[in-house]
């Protein structure tokens, strides 16, 4: 009967671990997409001074936080592309190419919704 027990409290342990996960992946997702469209309305304005330094601010805690625990379940590959593109919208940024920039801002978007649909519990996802 103890081994019963045992069994039920690490597979709660693991739901409740699951569930942690993808909260804060979808939390985090949700931060970044909401930086980018305050970057994309600075950048459309004009405003580009704004723009680079929430840019470079979310560039700085998107390095910082991929080195956490919780990332390891992330495929790295994905977010080495996005952290490569954020330094590329920085550059657009900083030359003031508002063309280049929104069109690589579009796809960090979509990078970023793909992720976190990826990362979602879903049966899809489990097989």
């Amino acid at each position: 009967m103890k081994r019963i027990y045992i069994a039920l409290a690490l597979f709660v342990v693991g739901i409740i671990t699951g569930a942690v996960e993808v909260y804060d992946i979808s939390a985090r997702v949700d931060n970044r997409l909401n930086e980018l469209e305050i970057i994309d309305k600075n950048v459309t304005q004009g405003e580009y001074k704004r723009a680079y330094d929430i840019c470079e601010r979310m560039d700085r805690e998107f390095i910082e936080n991929t080195s956490n625990v919780v990332y390891c379940y992330y495929r790295h590959d994905d977010l080495e592309k996005i952290n490569c593109k954020l330094a590329v919208m920085g550059e657009y940024i900083k030359q003031r190419d508002k063309t280049n920039y929104l069109a690589t801002s579009k796809e960090v978007i979509k990078m970023l919704t793909i992720l976190k649909a990826r990362e979602q519990l879903s049966f899809r996802n489990i097989l």
